[in-house]
C-alpha cells in the first residue's frame, strides 16, 4: 500500500482533499496552507506501507499549472520506505498521475487545484483622464486602492510618470484612499501617464493609469508611419519623409493626425533637403486648420502642394498657414529667385512677409527653424535668422502639422527629417 502526503506553503486553498484507497495504495493529497505567494515548491511524499517492494514507474502531472521537477525512474520503495518529490505551482487546475505495480489500481490520478493571487486593484481619480494642467498649478494626486487578500496598509505603494519617473512612496488610509500632492515645480510639460503601482505581499502588483497633459514649452517629434497621413507622392521611409520625387508634375502632402497645435504658438524645427532635379517647384511646412480642411493636398506647380489662388495653380488653398521654401520663380512671386514666403489660408496673392535666400535646391541637408508668437513670425536658416516680423491677420486655431511639396515641369525630390515642435499648450 502507498500514502502519498502533500506538505505546502502557498497561497492556494483546496476545498476538499481528493483521496483515492485501493487494496495496498492510498494516495492523499493534503490541503496547501494559505500565506505564501509565488510559485512554490510542494512536497510529495510516497510511502510503501505494503509487504513488499513497490516500483513506481511513472510519476507526471497533467496540465500546464503545476510541474514536476525531475524524478529517476522507476523509484523502488522497500516495505515502509519514503521518498519524497516535488512540484511547483502558481494555482490553476492539474492532475497528479502516479502508476506503479501495484496489481489492484496501478495507476492513481489526484487533481491539483488552486485559486491564485489576486493583485491588487488601483483606481486614480486625479488627475482624471486627459486633464489639462495649467502651468504653475499644483496638483492633487488622488486614488483609491484595495487588495482581496492583503490590508492596504500592507501595499507597497509608489506613483510614477511616465516623464519624470519616481514620485516615491506612499500611504493608503484604512479606506484605500491614496492622496498626494506634486508640486508644479516637479513637473515636466507635455502629455504624460501618472500610474500607481501597488505591490502585495505575494510580489504582483495592481497599475491605476491616467493620461493628463502639463501646459507648457514640450518637444514632440511627430514623423511615425503610424500617426501620419500620406497624400499623392509623399511617402516615409525609416525617418525621411519624401514628399516628392524629382519628376514631373507630382505633389505630395504629409500631415500628423495625431497632434493639434495652435496657429499662434508653435515652435519648429527640421531638417530639409532639395535637389536631383532642374530646380522645381519647392515645399511647404504648413498648420493646416483641422476644422476648415477639406483635404490635405493643395494645389500643384507653384502652389507647392498648399496654395491657390494663382494663375499658375488651379488650387486648392489650404487654410491655415504655410511657410513656403520656393526655389523656382513663377509669375506673381514675392521676390524672384529662391525665397521663403509665408501665407495665410494659401493665398498666393498675399505674402506676408517674405525674404531672397540662397540657393537650397543642391541635395545637401539644410535646417530650418520657424516660430510663431505674440502676433509674429520668426526664421531661421541654417543658422541665420531670416525673417523676424509680426503677420497682419495671424489667429489662433487648430491645426495639424505637415508638409508638402511640388513640382510641374521643373523638377526636384523634396525630402525631410528631424522634425522637432515645441508645443505650448495640451489642448
Amino acid at each position: 500500500m502507498v500514502l502519498l502526503l502533500l506538505v505546502a506553503c502557498i497561497d492556494y486553498l483546496f476545498e476538499e482533499e481528493p483521496r483515492v484507497w485501493s487494496g495496498d495504495l492510498v494516495a492523499t493529497l493534503s490541503p496547501i496552507e494559505a500565506g505564501v505567494c509565488p510559485d512554490t515548491v510542494a512536497t510529495v511524499t510516497l510511502e510503501n506501507v505494503g509487504r513488499g517492494d513497490l516500483h513506481i514507474t511513472t510519476l507526471g502531472v497533467e496540465g500546464a499549472d503545476w510541474m514536476l521537477e525531475a524524478v529517476d525512474l522507476p523509484l523502488v520503495l522497500a516495505p515502509g520506505a519514503e521518498d519524497p518529490i516535488h512540484l511547483t505551482g502558481s494555482g490553476g487546475e492539474s492532475t497528479l498521475v502516479i502508476r506503479s505495480d501495484d496489481p489492484e489500481q496501478p495507476e492513481v490520478q489526484i487533481p491539483v487545484g488552486a485559486a491564485g493571487n489576486v493583485t491588487p486593484v488601483t483606481l486614480i481619480v486625479s488627475p482624471y483622464e486627459e486633464q489639462s494642467v495649467p502651468v504653475g498649478a499644483d496638483l492633487a494626486l488622488n486614488a483609491f486602492v484595495s487588495d482581496a487578500d492583503d490590508a492596504v496598509s500592507d501595499l507597497t505603494l509608489e506613483w510614477v510618470s511616465s516623464l519624470t519617473g519616481s514620485l516615491g512612496a506612499a500611504t493608503a488610509d484604512e479606506n484605500g484612499r491614496v492622496e498626494g500632492l506634486w508640486l508644479a515645480a516637479d513637473r515636466e510639460s507635455g502629455p504624460q501617464l501618472i500610474t500607481l503601482q501597488a505591490r502585495d505581499a505575494c510580489g504582483g502588483i495592481g497599475d491605476g493609469v491616467q493620461f493628463f497633459c502639463q501646459d507648457g514649452p514640450f518637444v514632440v517629434h511627430p514623423i511615425t508611419e503610424e500617426a501620419w497621413h500620406y497624400e499623392g507622392a509623399a511617402s516615409i521611409s525609416g525617418d525621411v519623409l519624401t514628399l516628392t520625387e524629382a519628376t514631373p508634375d507630382r505633389v505630395g502632402a504629409a500631415f500628423d493626425l495625431i497632434s493639434i497645435f495652435d496657429g499662434d504658438r508653435i515652435d519648429v524645427s527640421f531638417s530639409f533637403q532639395i535637389g536631383e532635379g532642374t530646380g522645381g517647384e519647392g515645399l511647404s511646412v504648413t498648420l493646416l486648420d483641422a476644422n476648415e480642411r477639406d483635404g490635405f493636398v493643395g494645389g500643384g506647380g507653384c502652389g507647392l502642394g498648399f496654395g491657390g489662388g494663382a494663375d499658375c495653380t488651379s488650387g486648392p488653398a489650404l487654410p491655415g498657414w504655410s511657410l513656403a521654401i520656393d526655389t523656382h520663380t513663377d509669375p506673381g512671386d514675392c521676390v524672384a529667385g529662391p525665397h521663403l514666403a509665408f501665407t495665410l489660408d494659401g493665398d498666393l496673392r498675399a505674402f506676408a512677409p517674405c525674404a531672397a535666400i540662397p540657393a537650397v535646391d543642391d541635395g545637401e541637408w539644410h535646417d530650418l527653424k520657424l516660430s510663431v508668437a505674440d502676433g509674429a513670425l520668426s526664421v531661421s536658416l541654417d543658422g541665420v535668422s531670416v525673417l523676424a516680423e509680426p503677420v497682419a491677420g495671424l489667429v489662433d486655431f487648430a491645426g495639424y502639422l505637415g508638409f508638402t511639396a511640388s513640382t510641374s515641369s521643373a523638377t526636384n525630390a523634396h525630402r525631410v527629417r528631424d522634425v522637432e515642435i515645441i508645443d505650448y499648450t495640451c489642448e
